[in-house]
């Protein structure tokens, strides 16, 4: 196991030897370490850092474990990694079940990003392509875009890439209203016109 010291590398090796197939993957300037194709944990600055997120990284942090902070384009990013320390190191069967945990909850993520990656395909004018753009965005379900809103997830969409076409904007609010963007009713139709109008000069001059 890369990147730890001798003595976690041997408690680790044998952690995750009972998980299964685990890899590393260079990730956040460190090494990700991987399971069935998710990534649950992480080894930086040599530290072992294990993956929670919502309750299980609440549980984490009440256990004074701290979050790891990636410095990206010069700013502190805190992600959702949180680092064993010393005592848990001497306790390692605690230690599996955190392992596990964490494991778990990152194999539940993934499904549900699958699931929701899916049901945003059920909508007309939604290609494969665009599910993969909305993705990067943070959007992964119908869900999600409607609580962003089409002019929101639009707006994104161009800052990423200034080429996206316009009616890309007709196409994510039809997906919200669950019909095909020829038929949106007209009052939308018109707002979303006069929206791109409105706001047509963000991305004009965008190289």
């Amino acid at each position: 196991m890369n990147g730890l010291l001798d003595e976690k590398r041997r408690v680790a090796e044998s952690l995750f030897a009972d998980l299964g197939q685990v890899s590393q993957r260079s990730q956040f300037g460190g090494l990700g370490v991987w399971c069935d194709g998710v990534m649950f944990a992480l080894i930086a600055e040599g530290e072992l850092y294990l993956r929670g997120r919502e309750a299980l990284g609440r549980d984490y942090a009440a256990r004074g474990m701290c979050p790891f902070i990636y410095t990206k384009r010069g700013f502190p990013v805190r992600l959702n990694y949180y680092r064993v320390d010393a005592a848990m190191w001497q306790h390692p069967h605690s230690l599996a079940d955190l392992l596990q945990r964490s494991l778990q909850q990152a194999r539940s993520d993934q499904a549900s990003r699958l699931a929701a990656m899916m049901r945003l395909h059920t909508r007309p004018n939604i290609s494969i392509n665009m599910e993969r753009r909305l993705y990067r965005i943070g959007i992964y379900s119908l869900e999600d875009l409607a609580r962003v809103g089409a002019t929101q997830a639009f707006s994104q969409l161009k800052e990423a890439n200034h080429q996206v076409d316009d009616r890309v904007l007709f196409d994510l609010a039809a997906a919200v209203q669950g019909c095909h963007s020829a038929v949106l009713p007209r009052p939308l139709n018109e707002a979303l016109r006069q929206w791109l109008q409105g706001n047509a000069h963000r991305w004009r001059y965008k190289k």
